[in-house]
């Protein structure tokens, strides 16, 4: 017997429905832009230091499954955001392929030990930055309820002290209640029968006490694989917990969709408590009463109409509509001279047909797909379209192309490059070292309150507080150079560049080209107005030496670096080209030296002089400082 498992969606749902007059109009989960999009599923198989824990069978099978489902078949977490934490592995052949896909996509597996799993929590919180963005949060193991509090069992945890060695899930809901994702997922799979060899002091049903705790918060929908007192099952044929293979299946279109073609959270969890009772009652007759399981639901009506999924009608309106795509490219191919189809775009373009099934949306899609199949757009500005497409808004076209990590890119007038829209990001950089072992750790330079000195601190922990929105700091020439080398190695074999194509630092006078001409990057008035950038404000003074200066009158609000995209952009749409950290550039500062060029100045500096988009910095390219990072951009095909 395998236990509760229940959805609770903390909802934001002020940004996302507005009373039209004729009922709530919710936007769609599928529509939200998946650069933002975020999930950990953890599934714990294996207890590494209670023996009294019983070992289970399909929880690993769980968690892998549930992140398959939401970012390889619903499209709606993009791999690179997903983190598996898992202790053991699959034990059936679909879940070993799932798993093995998830991270061939670029999806992370880590172990399920308390530490990790908190660690990869607060990694997935910081990733959503945006009321549109979606979080999921899943546990699968042992569940736990003491003093009215839910637990559920890590890797590692112990039983007889489970307020030390457990995750709460309080603690889990006050990281996502941190979190600025507009939806929040938490799935929780983690009251079993007989979780204790020892079953003295453990209930084998769900205890009222745990359901209870379960659907206590506010503001939480809350869908469960069972009542108080009753069992859920899990069954070796399925490879899953019963009511985890019916919301598998419900969500891959056998639930009932509404008039827009939607399976929503409402149609879902209708669809997962009949099939489970009418399962119950095939394969259990006769039963001890207990195993009656019935799932339930409790939460606001709205969270009913959040759409989740596409049904199989749409889906086959989507294959015709694909189909007429295909048409309309084999005419053009003709008319294609010099430029070879980027079918992996293509590819992205039939994914966001999706919530696209009005006949309006298809034509404008159409439209973009004939521009930039015949030239008229580039490339990142048709990638740019479909990723606003997955908002349901139309850019101008010129709007941001997405890469594999999620960095967007924007042309710039008088540069032939597409800039980045802000400083390369920790998650950004995060990725390369997981991916190469590349060591950026040693020598960093850090303001302490003595001054500049290489304290210890590195990328990973320069001291302050950075989330993986934060640009990367105390990073060399040689470490942004070796990023960009990797990038565009990596996106080259996968097909997202040319061979024509690299990521690289901006030379100097594309950078200027970039920061325009106003005496500062906001203009040429002094002080800074408002939200202009990351400077040595009023803010900054904490932890700085005695003799630090400041802007006066002037609090940006973060006493050293501050997340990107936190000010304002400027008329390219470039965040902190002024402020936050320097960037590095292509060139030498003189002729005949070794240092490069730093451009934009950092959170350090609070001089008129030095803040002025014209002023230039030097750094030696193998130097790490925490106020130094670095912004990519993108060649053009040839």
């Amino acid at each position: 017997m395998k236990g509760t498992w229940f959805i609770a969606l903390a909802l934001a749902l002020t940004a996302d429905a507005a009373d039209t007059g004729r009922g709530v109009t919710v936007e769609p989960v599928a529509a939200v832009a998946p650069g933002g999009n975020a999930g950990l599923f953890v599934g714990v198989n294996q207890f590494s230091k209670d023996t009294s824990l019983r070992p289970l069978n399909f929880a690993v099978n769980d968690a892998v499954a549930q992140a398959h489902l939401f970012v390889v078949e619903l499209k709606l977490i993009p791999p690179a955001n997903c983190y598996l934490s898992l202790a053991g592995e699959p034990t059936t052949e679909s879940a070993k392929a799932q798993l093995a896909a998830l991270l061939r996509g670029g999806a992370q597996r880590r172990d399920a030990a308390k530490p990790d799993c908190l660690r990869a929590l607060l990694t997935v919180r910081g990733i959503s930055q945006d009321t549109r963005d979606l979080l999921v949060v899943s546990f699968s193991s042992h569940g736990f309820e003491r003093a009215s509090v839910a637990y559920t069992m890590p890797s590692d945890g112990l039983h007889d002290v489970l307020e030390e060695t457990a995750i709460s899930l309080n603690t889990v809901e006050q990281q996502l209640a941190r979190s600025k994702a507009g939806k929040r997922l938490l799935l929780v799979d983690a009251c079993r029968e007989n979780p204790v060899t020892d079953t003295r002091s453990v209930e084998s049903a769900m205890s009222s006490a745990f359901r209870n705790a379960l659907g206590a918060a506010e503001g939480q929908a809350v869908l469960a694989s069972c009542d108080a007192g009753q069992l859920s099952i899990e069954d070796p044929n399925l490879g899953h917990g019963v009511f985890t293979h019916f919301l598998l299946k419900g969500l891959r279109g056998e639930a009932k969709a509404d008039a827009r073609g939607f399976i929503t959270l409402g149609s879902a969890s209708d669809y997962v408590a009949e099939s489970v009772r009418v399962w119950v009652l095939r394969n259990k007759p006769g039963a001890d009463p207990r195993l009656a399981q019935q799932p339930w639901f409790k939460g606001p009506k709205i969270a009913e109409q959040i759409p989740l999924a596409v049904d199989s009608g749409a889906r086959a309106r989507l294959s015709a509509f694909k189909a007429e795509i295909a048409r309309m490219i084999d005419a053009l191919k003709p008319k294609i001279t010099g430029r070879e189809f980027n079918y992996r775009l293509y590819d992205r373009l039939v994914k966001a047909t999706e919530p696209m099934q009005d006949d309006a949306a298809g034509r404008k899609l159409l439209e973009w797909s004939k521009d930039f199949l015949t030239g008229k757009i580039t490339e990142g500005a048709f990638a740019g379209f479909l990723e606003s497409a997955l908002g349901g808004t139309e850019p101008a076209k010129g709007e941001p192309g997405v890469n594999s990590l999620g960095m967007k890119f924007v042309p710039v007038r008088g540069a032939h490059v597409l800039f980045c829209i802000w400083k390369t990001r920790v998650q950004d950089f995060e990725a390369f070292v997981r991916a190469t072992g590349y060591d950026a750790t040693q020598g960093m330079f850090s303001l302490q309150a003595d001054g500049w000195s290489p304290a210890g601190n590195t990328w990973k922990n320069p001291g302050f507080t950075q989330t993986p929105m934060h640009p990367v700091c105390g990073v060399s020439w040689e470490d942004a150079k070796a990023f960009c080398k990797w990038l565009t190695e990596k996106e080259r074999a996968d097909g997202r560049l040319q061979a024509s194509q690299e990521y690289r630092l901006p030379t100097e006078a594309e950078w200027n080209a970039a920061v325009g001409t106003g005496k500062y990057p906001w203009g040429d008035q002094w002080p800074p107005p408002r939200n202009a950038g990351n400077y040595a404000g009023e803010e900054s003074k904490a932890g700085a030496p005695a003799d630090w200066k400041t802007i006066s009158g002037y609090d940006d609000g973060f006493a050293r670096t501050s997340p990107v995209g936190n000010y304002n952009a400027n008329a390219f749409g470039l965040f902190d080209l002024g402020g936050n950290l320097w960037e590095w550039c292509e060139d030498l500062y003189n002729r005949d030296g070794e240092e490069h060029v730093l451009r934009g100045a950092s959170w350090y500096y609070d001089k008129p002089d030095r803040i002025q988009s014209s002023y230039r910095n030097k750094g030696d390219p193998g130097g790490r400082y925490d106020d130094i990072g670095f912004r990519c951009v993108l060649t053009p095909a040839k």
